[in-house]
């Protein structure tokens, strides 16, 4: 087989591994379709359906998000997405991902909570899931 030919091969080999593996963006089923940052709203999701919540945080100084969630939606994951150019005491955002598990009505409420134990911040989502 020819080179040109092989690398065919190896860059058609590579695209698959990436697809199937759900590396390539926008493939996963399970990729959150919505964002919300605004408390003020319902957040409006189908059962089953993952979506995130996105707020500002520094945990340098060290400030953190605590959660309470009450209803049927669990927490997927958590990652601190940092301001570009990354400084020392630099803040950023934190991305959190959800998932509804049955209809019904949830809260979730996140407290900015400092080293002292102290809550800075309280903001309260509503989260209201329809079935599928």
């Amino acid at each position: 087989m020819p080179a040109k030919g092989k690398n065919f091969v190896v860059c058609l080999f590579a695209a698959a591994l990436l697809v199937s593996s759900g590396c390539a963006p926008g493939i996963s089923s399970q990729t959150p379709t919505r964002t919300f940052t605004d408390n003020t709203r319902i957040i409006n999701v189908t059962s089953g359906e993952r979506f995130v919540i996105e707020l500002p945080s520094n945990p340098t100084v060290p400030y953190q998000w605590e959660l309470d969630i009450q209803g049927s939606v669990n927490l997927v994951s958590e990652t601190f997405i940092p301001t570009t150019p990354v400084l020392t005491g630099s803040g950023g955002n934190i991305i959190f991902t959800f998932e509804t598990i049955d209809p019904g009505s949830a809260t979730i409420t996140f407290s900015y909570i400092g080293p002292d134990g102290v809550v800075s911040e309280t903001k309260i989502f509503q989260v209201e899931t329809v079935a599928a």
